[in-house]
């Protein structure tokens, strides 16, 4: 009886170890870098704000900072970025008031770039092997201090 309820134990220990496992370590999906629809109200110098649908790129990207492996004492930093791959002009209309005739609106045609598709880029083009110095210059305060 004993051995059935520890491996009973055992086995709920397990399943439940690597569905943790996949909780912490599988991103969410639906925070992925993806297309999605925004509305903007766009405002044009003294026009009235035009309420617009288009698309944007949001959502998360693997980033990470972590201890280096091969160089003691500094991070290793991976950064990736949500942007957008290709985009598309959209043409949109405001209405401004005419300081010649206030009875009427003056219409002026905008371009509004948005985006076609959406990646993971990295986030800058700095080496992360150049990001290590801060760590150096904590360590010499350090051993002033004792």
């Amino acid at each position: 009886m004993l051995k059935s309820v520890l491996a009973t134990n055992s086995r709920q220990l397990a399943l439940i170890s690597v569905l943790l496992a996949l909780v912490l370590v599988l991103p969410s999906v639906a925070a992925q870098c993806s297309l999605k629809y925004v509305r903007l109200n766009v405002q044009y110098k003294d026009c009235f704000p035009t309420r617009v649908l288009t698309t944007a790129c949001q959502g998360t990207c693997n980033t990470y900072v972590r201890p280096s492996p091969s160089a003691n004492g500094q991070l290793e930093r991976f950064c990736q970025c949500c942007d957008a791959v290709e985009m598309r002009q959209n043409r949109i209309i405001v209405r401004c008031p005419n300081p010649d005739d206030p009875a009427t609106l003056r219409r002026y045609r905008l371009r509004l770039n948005a985006p076609l598709q959406c990646v993971c880029r990295p986030c800058s083009t700095i080496p992360s092997d150049l990001v290590g110095a801060e760590g150096t210059l904590f360590d010499k305060r350090d051993q002033k201090d004792t």
